[in-house]
Order: structure tokens, then sequence, then C-alpha cells
């Protein structure tokens, strides 16, 4: 299935307890014209569970703040005491051209890429599993040290620069196109990634009364100059 729409692709691994694959990966396409909605293209396996939390509610339409709703329940429901979100643009490495096939993902490379094991990967088209496709992500977005095998952990690409413009995920269109020394030196970008962070924030706390305690106390956990955000009690001692 071809995909032309604005996209926002999540892995979400448990390399703990199910290091041979992922547990989900979830595929949303926006409508362009309708910016406020985005469909479930498709989902890898071992979703059972999850599945049948939703099917009463949205299974193939969800608002942007359903996106982050379906997170936080799938991290509450798997206990994920430190649940983290990274967000990373990597349009300028790869376009994805297909949900899925027999459990792999379509996956057209701009230009040649290596995997964290060293294999290379040349320019063009590939099928990789869900794991390949999330060390590709990982070692090309120097995530080598997001420790993969000590939590299971949410991992949230955008494979379209326009997704955040046109879909209002995050709003910020200047932070998907900015490059990494830009990340670190523009005082802009840095603004940018804070209210990035406070608005992924702010969508996890308005649906943590239905998913989480509810007199739990949240902080947000600053990584540095990228969009990464950890979601913890207050009371971890961490």
């Amino acid at each position: 299935m071809a995909i032309n729409k604005q996209a926002c692709l999540i892995l979400i691994t448990d390399q703990e307890h199910n290091p041979q694959h992922l547990n989900s990966l979830f595929y949303f396409t926006w409508d362009t014209k309708k910016s406020d909605t985005a469909e479930l293209v498709a989902f890898l396996p071992n979703l059972e569970p999850l599945e049948a939390a939703f099917q009463k509610e949205l299974l193939t339409s969800y608002s942007k703040e359903h996106i982050g709703a379906f997170l936080a329940a799938f991290t509450q429901f798997y206990h994920v005491p430190t649940p983290e979100y990274v967000i990373a643009d990597l349009s300028y490495l790869a376009t994805l051209t297909a949900t899925h096939l027999n459990n792999q993902v379509r996956i057209t490379l701009k230009k040649p890429a290596l995997l964290t094991n060293g294999t290379e990967l040349a320019k063009g088209p590939h099928q990789l599993s869900g794991t390949d496709l999330v060390e590709l992500f990982r070692y090309n977005h120097q995530l080598a040290d997001y420790d993969c095998c000590q939590r299971q952990q949410a991992l949230i690409f955008t494979l379209a620069k326009d997704v955040i413009k046109k879909a209002g995920i995050l709003g910020l269109p200047k932070l998907m196109t900015a490059t990494k020394s830009e990340i670190i030196t523009s005082t802009s970008i840095k603004t940018g990634i804070s209210l990035a962070k406070s608005y992924l924030l702010k969508q996890i706390k308005q649906t943590k009364t239905k998913v989480f305690p509810k007199k739990a106390d949240y902080q947000l956990i600053d990584h540095g100059p990228t969009v990464r955000l950890t979601l913890v009690k207050k009371t971890d001692n961490l």
C-alpha cells in the first residue's frame, strides 16, 4: 500500500521480554485536508490484549490527542514504570512506502545506511523486520545510548517533515527540519524543543486520570538537546 499522506510511525519494543521482534508497530496517516484526525493504517502482531481493550472505542480513527492517550494506555497496560517517548525526524534518510508485508516493513532509503550490527544497507528499497527498522533508526539518529534491554520503550519517529505542521502533533515544523548542529546551537530550536516536550507532556497528562493512578504525581526528566522525555513518578528514586 503506497503512502503519500502525512505520516507518523510509532514503534513500541520490549527487548527484555521479547528480544526477537517488536511488540507492536503502528502507522498513522493524516489526510492533509482533515489534519485533526489520523487513520490507523496497519499494525504488526502481538496486540491482542490491547486490541480488545480498544475495540469498543477507536480502532481506526484517532485524533492527535488520542495518540497520546493510546501510548499512555499501552505503557500502563504493560506496567512500564518509566515510559519514554523518543521523537526524531528521519525523512532525510528514508521514506516508508508500505506499512507491512509478512511482518516486515517496506522502506526506501534515500542514501546508504548502517544497522547497529554493522550491516550496510544500500540506497533504494528494502524489506526490514521491525527490529531491524528500530536498529536502523537508533544507529542513524545516534540513539546508541538508549538502552533497549532495560525497559520497554516507545519510539516515535515522524517520517515526513510536514507531519508536525499538518497534523499538529507538536505544532513545531521548524523542529523537524533542523539538523543536529542546529538543534545544539540554535536558541530558537532549543526553545522549540522545550515547547515540543511541554506539548507532549501535556497530551500525556490530559489522559493520565484515565490510565494512570489518580493520585500519582509525575515529573518530566529532560534528556538534553533532543526531543526525548521520561515521565516518572516523583517518588521514584532516579
